[in-house]
């Protein structure tokens, strides 16, 4: 039997796609009031309103927050021992809940789909078979033919017919969760990335069933990317919301042009900004997806604590931000290969700085040194610039090992 095709269409749905319920039900944090002058704003920062009163009308129910979910590493060897002491006496037993959480958390980890079905495997979390079937069921058409081939090398051909159906059900499963006008996809929250590129008419969201998508493989096709982190949502003065509102503001009013291309160019830079999807013609600001965006602080304080950063990553995690990480690579993580990345701390930045600074990132990419001439320019940008404000950043191996143990994202961090 031959391994079957998945259909695009049974995994693909009009309009925006839906962030499944099973990869992660959104925090919406307590709604703070406004600052004073010299004040502080407790809870959310008020620019969330908006965006998370729409995304509340379209999901019902309690929704967990993200230091409900265990962040795995996504180190293969790291992961195996993980899951062999999460899934210790369950002796290829666990289904149901208790398998689909699992694969939650892979997935929010950003563990690749097949390294996720081996370290399950290796594990002993499940039958060969429920394990394949939930992986793709969660990870859609992307993750078919790694999650097959995996579990085809690990068991033998002798369990092709089997797993392969085992796939398919999977692709199957998925659709009709997508189907069900009343089901947990269309009641969950829904996230999507937002690109301004340098010199187009108009901005453009992309969505995915797995918010990790979203930073990990961002359309391909432009010079420069630059993600843009929120920092801390609360405890945040005056000066800081006037930094977000004017920085938002400018990038919605001034990067687009009003000629130009949609399509992606090599010469041009896009900022991405994580909102929530279907947020209609609010403005940026209001649009703001602080849960996506604490997933990406996260992942990226983690992956620079690994990379022997410790001092940026502790400004991420607890920073008034905003921050800008910007590279050559469609990609927020990870940080051992690729292009150099640089990272922007806002922190301690004037509002009135913002308009330079989004100017001197809003140039042509004439070629593989634009990012390094970003940095110049934006250091004699500053009259008194904050200390560390922009930290450069090389690929290269982590500079220890990982500790193979179970870490759960601490809610100061990521909620």
């Amino acid at each position: 039997m031959s391994t079957p095709n998945p259909d695009p269409q049974s995994v693909r749905r009009r309009g925006a796609v839906v962030v499944s319920l099973l990869v992660l039900g959104a925090l919406l944090l307590v709604l703070g009031g406004c600052a004073g002058s010299g004040g502080t704003v407790q809870g959310a920062a008020p620019w969330r309103t908006p965006g998370a009163q729409l995304a509340a009308e379209r999901a019902d129910g309690p929704r967990p927050s993200m230091s409900a979910h265990v962040l795995y590493s996504t180190d293969p060897l790291g992961l195996r021992q993980e899951l062999q002491t999460r899934c210790a006496g369950m002796d290829g037993r666990g289904t149901g809940a208790v398998l689909s959480t699992l694969v939650t958390d892979l997935y929010l980890s950003g563990v690749e789909p097949g390294e996720g079905a081996e370290a399950l495997l290796r594990g002993g979390c499940a039958p060969v078979s429920e394990i394949v079937t939930e992986m793709i069921a969660q990870g859609g058409e992307s993750a078919f033919y790694p999650v097959l081939e995996r579990a085809l090398m690990l068991t033998g051909s002798g369990a092709r017919e089997t797993l392969e159906l085992a796939a398919a059900e999977g692709l199957e499963r998925r659709a009709r969760l997508l189907d069900a006008s009343d089901g947990p996809l269309r009641e969950s929250l829904v996230y999507a990335m937002r690109y301004y590129p340098s010199g187009a008419p108009t901005s453009e969201t992309q969505t995915a069933v797995a918010m990790n998508l979203l930073f990990e493989r961002a359309e391909s096709g432009y010079g420069l990317y630059t993600f843009v982190l929120l920092g801390r949502t609360s405890a945040l003065d005056a000066a800081d919301v006037q930094r977000y509102r004017e920085l938002f503001r400018i990038i919605e009013t001034y990067v687009a042009s009003a000629s130009g291309v949609s399509e992606p160019r090599r010469e041009a830079h896009a900022f991405l900004v994580p909102v929530y999807a279907d947020s209609g013609d609010m403005a940026l600001v209001d649009q703001l997806a602080p849960e996506l965006s604490d997933l990406m602080r996260y992942r990226l304080g983690r992956a620079l604590r690994r990379h022997g950063r410790p001092g940026p990553a502790a400004r991420l995690e607890s920073g008034a931000g905003p921050f800008l990480m910007t590279s050559t690579d469609p990609q927020l993580l990870p940080l051992e290969v690729g292009a150099p990345r640089l990272l922007i701390d806002l922190s301690g930045v004037g509002a009135e700085y913002l308009y330079g600074i989004i100017d001197a990132c809003d140039r042509p990419v004439e070629d593989a040194a634009a990012l390094e001439r970003l940095r110049e320019r934006l250091r004699l940008l500053l009259d008194e610039a904050p200390a560390d404000w922009l930290e450069w950043i090389e690929p290269r191996a982590p500079s220890t090992p990982r500790a193979a143990t179970v870490v759960a994202a601490p809610s100061s961090v990521v909620g």
